[in-house]
């Protein structure tokens, strides 16, 4: 491969919960996040900054929504300079993707793909200047 490496493309994480107020604790008991409660979209989420054991520069990143559906597991956010690029990619490598280019917001837009063990992920693309 000829790529230009870059940086650790993780990105993001959400963690479906049952119960947020107690997945939050959870989280702040475990692993020293400070658990953020936002409210101001259509659904709650509670995002997960800083820890005891990061570094104490790293800011929030991922964090805590509603389960949609029985047996929902986390999702991790790829970061890729373009989903029309990496669509083929994950194609080519056994993936599908499932559903292309899902907006949110201003920030960026991502793809939800299914991995060739039949693992959900995303793959992100900024719109922002900031990183992921």
């Amino acid at each position: 491969m000829s790529e230009t490496k870059t940086a650790c493309p993780l990105c993001w994480f959400d963690i479906p919960a049952d119960d947020l107020d107690r997945a939050r604790r959870f989280y702040e008991e475990v692993f020293g996040f400070d658990g953020d409660v936002m409210n101001e979209g259509k659904i709650p989420y509670v995002g997960l900054k800083g820890s005891a054991i990061m570094e104490p520069k790293m800011n929030c990143m991922g964090g805590i929504r509603p389960r949609m559906q029985p047996g929902e597991t986390p999702l991790i956010y790829f970061q890729v300079p373009s989903l029309e690029e990496w669509h083929p990619k994950v194609e080519a490598a056994g993936g599908k993707v499932l559903q292309p280019k899902i907006p949110v917001a201003d920030f960026g837009i991502f793809s939800l793909c299914l991995d060739t063990e039949g693992n959900s992920i995303a793959i992100w693309e900024n719109l922002a200047k900031s990183s992921c």
